[in-house]
C-alpha cells in the first residue's frame, strides 16, 4: 500500500493526500476526512523519506543542466524544481561541465545515487549516444526538456516548437516589408539548429532566396558585442532587421545600433526578463518556460504513478510585442 493506493481509493489526487499527511497546505475538511478515513481503514503508515512515492522510493529527482549560471537554465532549473516540490519529490541538481565524457558522468553519478528518475535540460545533451541513453533509461526514466524528441522506451519528452516560432517571427518580419533578416546566434547547432531551420523555412514559403545573413557570434557574453557591431557596421546598408537565438545577444545587438547609430528592429528568444530591461524594450519569442517546467513534472509525476505517458509533447511558442519591433 502506497500514497498513489490511497489516493485512488480516496478519489483525490497524490498531492491532495500529501498535503493531508504532511499537514503542508489546507484541504477541505470533507476531503480531508475522506482521505483520513481511507488511511485508517487501510492501516497505511507513510514512511517519513518516501511520503512522495512509496516504501521503495527517496523521492529524488537528478536534474542535470551544464551551466546553472545561464540565465534561461536557471529559469528553468527554478520553475521545475518548484513543481516538483509541489508534489512532494526533491532534486539533486548537476551541473556536469561541456564535455561528452562529464556529462556521462553526471548522468552515471546520478544514477548511482538511485534516484527515482533524471531530467535532462537543453539541447547540448543530445550530442550523448542514443546506446548510452539507452541504457540508462532501461532502468531510471529520462525526461528532456527542450529540446527534440529522442525515439527510446521510458524517454519522454517537452519541447517548445522553436523551428516553427522562428519561421513565423520570420515571416512577420517580411510582411512587415523586412525581407532581409540578420539571425545572430552562438552557435549553429543543437537548438540553434533548429531555430536557423525555421529561418529558412519562412523564406522557402514566403518564395523569397535565402539572404546570406547568418552571424554566429562563438558566445553570447560580452565578447559578442563588438562581433555583432563590425558585422553591422559592414552589412547595415543590406540588413532590415535582426532576429537572435537568445535575448542576451539581442541586448547587445541593440547596444552595438546605439554605438553606431543605426536602428533597425531586433527579434530576441527567450522571452526573460532582460527583455523588459533594455531600452527599447525588447520583443521576444517566448517559449513559455515555465509550461514546459509544469508538463515535465506532470508527466514525472504520472510516470512514478505507473500511468501511461505521452512520449513526446510539442507545445506552441507565443511572440511577446513590445518596442523593438
Amino acid at each position: 500500500m502506497n500514497i498513489y493506493d490511497i489516493a485512488e481509493k480516496s478519489g483525490v489526487s497524490v498531492s491532495t493526500v500529501s498535503r493531508v499527511i504532511n499537514g503542508t497546505a489546507r484541504v477541505r475538511e470533507e476531503t480531508k476526512q475522506k482521505v483520513l478515513s481511507v488511511i485508517r481503514d487501510t492501516g497505511f503508515q507513510p514512511n517519513a523519506f518516501a511520503q512522495a512515492l512509496n516504501f521503495n522510493s527517496m523521492g529524488m529527482i537528478g536534474v542535470l543542466c551544464t551551466n546553472f549560471a545561464d540565465s534561461y537554465y536557471s529559469r528553468v532549473v527554478a520553475h521545475l524544481e518548484k513543481h516538483l516540490r509541489d508534489n512532494n519529490l526533491n532534486v539533486t541538481l548537476v551541473c556536469p561541465g561541456q564535455t561528452i565524457a562529464e556529462k556521462k558522468e553526471g548522468i552515471r553519478a546520478l544514477k548511482a545515487k538511485g534516484v527515482d528518475a533524471i531530467v535532462l535540460i537543453g539541447a547540448t545533451f543530445l550530442e550523448l549516444e542514443r546506446e548510452f541513453i539507452a541504457d540508462i533509461s532501461a532502468t531510471c526514466p529520462l525526461f528532456t526538456l527542450s529540446y527534440h524528441h529522442l525515439d527510446l522506451p521510458n524517454v519522454h519528452s517537452v519541447c517548445c516548437d522553436e523551428r516553427g516560432a522562428v519561421k513565423d517571427v520570420v515571416t512577420k518580419l517580411i510582411a512587415a516589408g523586412l525581407p532581409r533578416v540578420l539571425f545572430v546566434c552562438e552557435h549553429i547547432q543543437n537548438s540553434n539548429n533548429t531555430k536557423y531551420s525555421g529561418y529558412r523555412d519562412a523564406y522557402e514559403a514566403c518564395g523569397l532566396p535565402l539572404p546570406e545573413l547568418l552571424l554566429p557570434t562563438g558566445c553570447y557574453t560580452a565578447e559578442a558585442e563588438p562581433i555583432i557591431a563590425d558585422f553591422l557596421a559592414a552589412n547595415a546598408d543590406r540588413i532590415d532587421a535582426v532576429l537572435t537565438g537568445n535575448d542576451e545577444l539581442a541586448a547587445f545587438t541593440l547596444k552595438a545600433m546605439h554605438r553606431l547609430g543605426i536602428s533597425r528592429p531586433v527579434v530576441g528568444f527567450n522571452n526573460s526578463l532582460l527583455s523588459q530591461q533594455v531600452i527599447p524594450e525588447l520583443t521576444s519569442v517566448d517559449n513559455r518556460v515555465e509550461e514546459m517546467c509544469r508538463l515535465t513534472a506532470a508527466n514525472l509525476v504520472a510516470k512514478l504513478q505507473k500511468q501511461e505517458v505521452p512520449q513526446r509533447t510539442v507545445i506552441s511558442a507565443e511572440l511577446v510585442r513590445r518596442e523593438s519591433f
